[in-house]
């Protein structure tokens, strides 16, 4: 998964600036379920409740410690960020 942050873009109608506003942030990592039918099958959990300033440093190592929890073999680590695009 593929997060993008664009801090300001200029809009070509009504003249104002775009902005994004974080929301949101989910800690999410994937498990490995094993095969079926051939395809690799993941089981997911979410944490959520994080500070909006948590570095990426912070979540990756949360997520390492988080997936020792679980007898599933941790297969990735994802920040999801919800963001509001507003009119500046």
């Amino acid at each position: 998964m593929v997060i993008f942050s664009f801090p300001s873009i200029p809009l070509t109608k009504g003249g104002g600036w775009m902005v994004n506003e974080k929301q949101k942030i989910t800690l999410r990592i994937g498990l490995d379920a094993g095969l079926v039918d051939g395809v690799q099958k993941y089981k997911h959990k979410n944490f959520a409740q994080i500070s909006l300033d948590t570095t990426d440093q912070a979540l990756f190592e949360a997520g390492e410690a988080l997936g020792q929890l679980f007898a599933e073999e941790l297969s990735y680590i994802h920040k999801v960020e919800e963001t509001q695009l507003n009119l500046e």
